[in-house]
């Protein structure tokens, strides 16, 4: 992940945004960190799964999708297996927003060790 993608997490945080586990958003500003890079990224789909759960079942509303993972790929420098990672980290381990981009910028990494 660049710059760019980790500081748009820590926003979300400094800024007190609700972190969701196993979704990518909801009606109350809720994101997950991927959802959080997606929606930043300009996609709208998540909006639609608010709408209606079952909307990313449906293979041509994943076609409409596929764009938008590949915006986010290369606006913030997410690799396929990052997104995997990020998930997990974000769903299943707990993670909030600042260490999901502590581990993944090297950048972040390299200012908190300088710092310490």
């Amino acid at each position: 992940m660049n710059d760019m993608g980790a500081d748009v997490l820590m926003a979300a945080m400094v800024d007190g945004a609700p972190q969701l586990r196993g979704k990518g958003s909801d009606a109350k500003g809720g994101y997950s960190a991927i959802g959080l890079l997606l929606t930043t990224s300009g996609c709208k789909h998540l909006a639609m799964r608010v709408k209606d759960e079952g909307w990313f079942a449906v293979p041509a509303n994943m076609a409409l999708h596929e764009p938008c993972m590949l915006r986010v790929s290369r606006m913030y420098d997410i690799e396929y297996d990052e997104w995997i990672q990020i998930n997990h980290e974000n769903d299943v381990l707990g993670w909030d927003f600042l260490t999901i981009a502590w581990r993944h910028c090297p950048n972040y990494r390299t200012r908190s060790e300088s710092v310490g």
